[in-house]
């Protein structure tokens, strides 16, 4: 999906709407949640992926995530070994007002003794509406730990009990997607295993907000250097709800290319974070690298 017109229709719908135009925007309470079965926001960190506590994210314009987030049924069409699905996924729209702009979260865990990666988008994503009818379907990896070297979009893996996700999504303002989505489909198609994990380790520390910008710190807490940058999406970022729950996803901007030495100390940002309609102090953070 193009995340960066997404954002931009977070700014459009918060600018002409406000509190009082929303159906929980006088503050009341959601219904209570229970906790997913495969953890997201309240998993304990990985070599690169962690949940961080900061200042609020967002314009406060609503409260309440079932504003924006409904689970659906997972149905698992072709299955891979050592993945986990918990038969749940959720659905998040861009906000109240929009939704039309929808993203399926699909948590998945390695229940596995190995580590198993995905490879050149080997995991299908499919929307399915009433009857059947297939509303979008998406090529995409696992989001998860990093396991090899060389990490890109065409390669991301889950070490044995570690949880990630995968995500599908759909876009057309004509059409309540939020609404017509029944369930999602996923068909495993390739996967492989792996034994080695880098040298290098960039952990997610804590986040500030600037003017506009999210920024997120990250360290490198092993004795190896680690690479970032070289052209590829450098992870991404999913803002959570006090129920360590998702209520948002993007992509963090594309950075330089950059040798992170023992100890030190980087950062990576996204500009259109604080767009999100409501509001949140909490994120888990993924990052990709060398």
């Amino acid at each position: 999906m193009n995340l960066r017109l997404i954002a931009l229709l977070f700014a459009a719908a918060a600018g002409c709407g406000g509190a009082a135009a929303l159906p929980h925007g006088d503050g009341n309470a959601c219904p209570p949640e229970t906790p997913s079965a495969i953890p997201i926001g309240d998993a304990p960190a990985m070599n690169n992926a962690a949940t961080l506590q900061g200042p609020p994210v967002g314009l406060g314009s609503f409260e309440g995530s079932c504003e924006v987030r409904r689970r659906v049924p997972v149905v698992v069409t072709r299955a891979g070994d050592g993945l986990a699905f918990n038969g749940q996924a959720f659905l998040l729209r861009a906000s109240p007002l929009l939704s039309g702009t929808v993203t399926a979260i699909v948590p998945v865990q390695n229940d596995g003794a190995t580590i198993v990666c995905s490879g050149g988008q080997s995991i299908t994503v499919t929307l399915i509406g009433a009857g059947g009818a297939v509303i979008s379907s998406e090529a995409t990896d696992l989001v998860g730990s990093v396991a090899t070297f060389l990490i890109s979009g065409e390669n991301s893996c889950l070490g044995p009990s570690e949880s990630g996700f995968v995500q599908g999504g759909a876009l057309d303002l004509q059409r309540p997607f939020y609404d017509e989505i029944i369930r999602v489909e996923v068909s495993v198609s390739d996967l492989y295993p792996t034994s080695g994990r880098p040298y290098g380790s960039l952990v997610p520390k804590s986040y500030a907000l600037t003017s506009s910008v999210l920024t997120v710190t990250y360290e490198n807490v092993s004795a190896f250097a680690a690479r970032t940058g070289g052209g590829f999406n450098l992870g991404y970022v999913l803002l959570l709800d006090a129920d360590n729950l998702p209520v948002y996803y993007t992509s963090f901007d594309l950075a330089p290319e950059e040798t992170i030495q023992p100890g030190a100390t980087g950062t990576i940002s996204n500009s259109y974070l604080p767009y999100f309609p409501g509001r949140v102090t909490r994120l888990r953070a993924f990052l990709q690298f060398e």
